[in-house]
């Protein structure tokens, strides 16, 4: 029988359970008897679980108390395009910014030399695969568990062969990496719109059928972290955003603290026999316009580029792994291209973005073994700036 308030719970819960945590765990305890009907010892069990997977924890003394789930683990899915997302976006629900399809969890934390070899394969399996095009049709609703809080999900369904497919094939990346993917539940794509009480039925949404398309596969790796969002094949050759900002960036834009500033993008070309590669060490301006900001809300200027390119190969002209270490490569070609740059080449207006390209010869066959079999198939520039506050038309 389920428990309508707080009130008519059990001694041995509302007497040790602070208020907010008896709500909790009253919801999950509703849902799970509704499932498991007169079997109450498995919906007690449930529910003291699932009190625990809403992040309570019990200390020593006995006092319960909720402790902030820190996340740690690396997510991959799709973002909604903004005019999809505006219109699936429901009163009281998630946010359109925050809509989303996920493809996959991987729960155990993970090293930055794993990340760095998951994003390389990542972007190699980007590289053959075309737009993942869904269709947008039908209104779902998962029942409360304790991965949402003991809330019912109400979602939008996603169908998608293609999706399926490259959801099979991260699996496989996954595993050869040795970062198997959850499968804590049964995988149904899906856009979560709104939670809801258990029990309580609120207005279905209007959903007509809508093709979307997703361009990019964005991976993030713990909490409130951005990503890099990976394009597929056809797409920008950019791999926009990193997973980590390398140094910190205290204080307001006044004081002028140089902060450090790192930008990821993919080998465009390698040449096995010489030990080359090849591709944009930093592209500011896309050839259709668009300036890129980071994941900071940075910029970087063509003139600043320029300047920078200039000085790294009057100074430096070296190239380490993981932006640490000694030398393992040296630069052999460089040219940034500026838009009178390009003028001046006789080359169509939209026809390059402006940036910096670069080209470097790996120092020995073993670390050019390094870059094919860890995965390490980006340039990553690394420097230092003071930031400056600009607006952006």
């Amino acid at each position: 029988m389920p428990y309508k308030t707080n009130r008519a719970l059990p001694d041995s819960v509302k007497n040790v359970l602070p208020a907010e945590a008896q709500t909790t765990w009253r919801t999950i305890y509703n849902s799970a008897a509704a499932q498991y009907g007169e079997d109450t010892e498995r919906a007690f069990a449930t529910a003291w679980s699932g009190l625990q997977g809403a992040g309570w924890e019990k200390d020593a003394e006995g006092a319960w108390s909720k402790v902030a789930k820190q996340h740690t683990g690396v997510w991959f899915g799709f973002s909604l395009p903004p005019d999809v997302a505006e219109a699936l976006a429901q009163p009281g629900g998630e946010e359109a910014e925050t809509l989303h399809v996920t493809l996959g969890y991987v729960a155990e934390a993970t090293s930055p030399d794993m990340l760095q070899r998951l994003i390389g394969a990542t972007i190699v399996l980007a590289l053959d695969t075309p737009p993942i095009v869904g269709t947008l049709g039908g209104i779902g609703r998962f029942p409360a568990s304790p991965s949402s809080d003991g809330k019912d999900v109400m979602v939008a369904l996603v169908d998608s062969a293609a999706l399926e497919r490259l959801r099979a094939r991260i699996r496989a990346v996954l595993a050869a990496l040795g970062m198997p993917l959850s499968e804590a539940h049964g995988y149904s794509p899906h856009v979560t719109l709104r939670y809801e009480e258990p029990g309580m039925d609120g207005p279905l949404p209007t959903l007509e059928a809508t093709t979307v398309v997703f361009p990019a596969v964005v991976i993030r790796h713990g909490e409130g972290n951005p990503g890099v969002s990976i394009p597929f094949a056809g797409t920008s050759t950019v791999a926009r955003g990193t997973l980590a900002k390398h140094g910190p960036r205290d204080g307001d834009l006044a004081d002028e603290t140089p902060w450090d500033l790192v930008w990821t993008i993919p080998i465009a070309k390698a040449e096995d026999t010489k030990r080359r590669v090849f591709g944009w060490g930093s592209v500011v301006v896309t050839k259709e316009g668009e300036t890129l900001v980071d994941l900071q809300g940075d910029v970087i200027d063509i003139t600043d580029l320029e300047e920078a390119m200039y000085g790294y190969v009057a100074e430096s002209r070296m190239l380490t792994f993981d932006h640490a270490g000694a030398p393992r490569g040296t630069l052999i070609e460089s040219m940034v291209f500026t838009p009178d740059k390009i003028s001046a080449l006789g080359i169509p207006e939209g026809a390059l973005p402006l940036g910096a390209w670069l080209g470097f010869e790996i120092a020995t066959d073993a670390d050019y073994q390094l870059v094919k079999e860890r995965g390490l198939l980006m340039f990553s520039i690394e420097g230092r700036a003071v930031p400056e506050e600009v607006m952006i038309e």
